[in-house]
C-alpha cells in the first residue's frame, strides 16, 4: 500500500482527479458563447447622438473603436446609414454586420425628424 499524499488515500486523490478531467472535459465540449443576434438587443444605439461610453455598449465596440466613431462622425458629419461605418478605421464589414438590430444611423440635418 502506498503512503497518503497531503493525507488523502488513493481513493480520494482518484475521485478528485477523475472530478477535475470531467470539468475540463465539460468546459472543452460547451459550445463557445454567442455574440448577439441582431435585433436581440433592448435598444438600439444612434451611431450619430451617441457618446463614446454609449457605442461600447454595441457588441464588438470597445473603448478605441467608439473613439474612432466619435472622431469620424465629428470629422466627416452624420452617418446616413450603417454601412458608413465601414469607413471608421478598425471597423470591418463582419464587424458593422453584427451590429444590426443593435445599432442606428438616424438622419440629421434640417427638415429631419431624429426620432424613430
Amino acid at each position: 500500500m502506498n503512503p497518503p499524499v497531503l493525507g488523502w488515500d488513493q481513493a480520494a486523490l482518484a475521485a478528485v482527479a477523475a472530478a477535475v478531467a470531467l470539468v475540463l472535459l465539460a468546459s472543452a465540449l460547451s459550445p463557445a458563447p454567442q455574440p448577439p443576434a441582431a435585433g436581440s438587443c433592448r435598444y438600439a444605439v444612434d451611431v450619430n447622438s451617441a457618446p463614446a461610453d454609449e457605442l461600447r455598449l454595441l457588441p464588438g465596440i470597445g473603448p478605441v473603436l467608439a473613439r474612432r466613431i466619435v472622431r469620424h462622425r465629428s470629422t466627416h458629419g452624420a452617418f446616413e446609414s450603417l454601412g458608413d461605418l465601414r469607413r471608421v478605421p478598425g471597423l470591418s464589414p463582419a464587424c458593422v454586420e453584427g451590429l444590426r438590430g443593435c445599432a442606428r444611423a438616424l438622419p440629421r440635418g434640417p427638415g429631419k425628424d431624429p426620432r424613430p
